[in-house]
């Protein structure tokens, strides 16, 4: 082949792309107009012929790619196909509405099946239940209301970070009252995931809701938080939950001085094991109600839960992890100037404080403020 059988240059292609990608930027930005005036699913074409894009052409496939998204602009876009947004749209019109029947009851559970998170359909159906179930068909509510359990405990399966469904059966589980096997329920959801903060926090309401006088139920599930805490002594959730549980124990009266003595020793073993694990430090925070306060009087540990009377072995057991990790960890400066401050060590409190800005560095207004407010309380100025 000689030099003039080579292909020739296509001006189509070469000299006038300029103006053809001018064209094409001009379209696009009239269809981005059209979207957010809600035009039709697909578009107008004559954006295509006008731009004289080609079979295969790239711009051909950006600007398909955003005319399928015209009824979904928002900043996180969902592949949903046109008759599930129909549906979507149904509920929120049967809602405005108030058309609470079983049969717009039957569409709400197919949009939570295409969608777990819709949180309007979940809405909706509390609605339905509470117009018709609840007031006119009592002989079927307990069953009925068993069935709806039900079909939010599968959702939660399918989806176990889902906000609504576990909302939902708080909800079902008020109209029906306390059945200690919900435990069990959430058993399951922890083996696969311990640090499922919905779980988590579903347990806690039911402690809150239905056992917080129970001595039994909180012996025993602080006991299923030693479990999780010796899979993975970081897991804040349990820590949490273990927390809320030592809280409703003291409260009844139920803790003596040995037990809380034992739950030191515990605490002691997790910071030995684990120094700088915030989960474990906010829960000696709390252990120890009583921090950098005017000093009032103290009987016994049990009583007031003060550094000033906490065993010499936890107090060693802070100077060590102090001394080591003052630098990189912010919480044991503070629970060592908590100590000082107990006995009456003030100098070393503002010196913690310094140290602290610099450590915790996100907080460093904060550490600021507090220096200030505590040489303001001590009156050294």
């Amino acid at each position: 082949m000689n030099g003039d059988d080579k292909k020739k240059p296509d001006p189509d292609k070469e000299g006038l792309m300029i103006n053809r990608n001018e064209d094409f930027r001009r379209n696009l930005a009239h269809e981005r107009n059209d979207f957010k005036e809600g035009s039709d699913f697909y578009g107008n074409k004559d954006a295509l012929r006008s731009c004289n894009l080609r079979r295969g052409d790239n711009r051909l496939n950006e600007l398909d790619t955003l005319m399928r998204y015209r009824v979904n602009t928002g900043v996180c876009r969902f592949a949903f196909k046109h008759e599930d947004y129909r549906l979507f749209s149904e509920i929120k019109e049967y809602l405005d509405k108030k058309e609470y029947t079983l049969e717009t009851f039957d569409i709400s559970t197919k949009v939570i099946e295409i969608n777990p998170q819709h949180y309007t359909s979940w809405y909706f159906r509390r609605r339905v239940i509470e117009k018709l179930l609840l007031n006119d068909f009592k002989g079927e509510r307990i069953k009925f209301l068993r069935g709806e359990m039900n079909f939010a405990r599968k959702m939660c399966l399918r989806a176990p970070k889902c906000y609504q469904s576990w909302w939902h059966i708080r909800k079902i589980r008020e109209w029906i009252g306390f059945e200690e096997e919900e435990f069990k329920f959430l058993n399951k959801f922890l083996e696969f995931d311990s640090k499922n903060m919905y779980v988590w926090g579903h347990r806690s309401w039911l402690i809150r809701k239905y056992n917080i006088n129970n001595r039994d139920i909180l012996r025993k599930e602080l006991k299923f938080t030693t479990l999780f805490i010796a899979r993975d002594c970081r897991n804040n959730s349990a820590w949490c939950y273990r927390n809320s549980l030592n809280l409703a124990l003291r409260r009844l009266n139920d803790l003596s001085e040995s037990d809380l003595l034992s739950e030191l020793d515990y605490i002691m073993y997790w910071i030995g094991f684990a120094p700088r694990n915030g989960s474990v430090w906010n829960y000696v925070i709390s252990f120890f109600s009583k921090l950098l306060v005017p000093k009032k009087k103290k009987k016994s540990l049990h009583g007031s839960l003060c550094f000033e009377l906490a065993p010499v072995g936890f107090r060693r057991l802070i100077n060590s992890i102090f001394n080591e990790f003052k630098y990189s960890c912010y919480q044991v400066v503070y629970i060592k100037a908590c100590i000082e401050y107990e006995s009456g060590n003030y100098g070393f409190v503002i010196k913690a404080f310094k140290i602290l800005q610099v450590v915790d560095c996100i907080r460093r207004s904060y550490w600021k403020w507090r220096e200030d407010c505590f040489r303001s309380q001590i009156g050294d100025n």
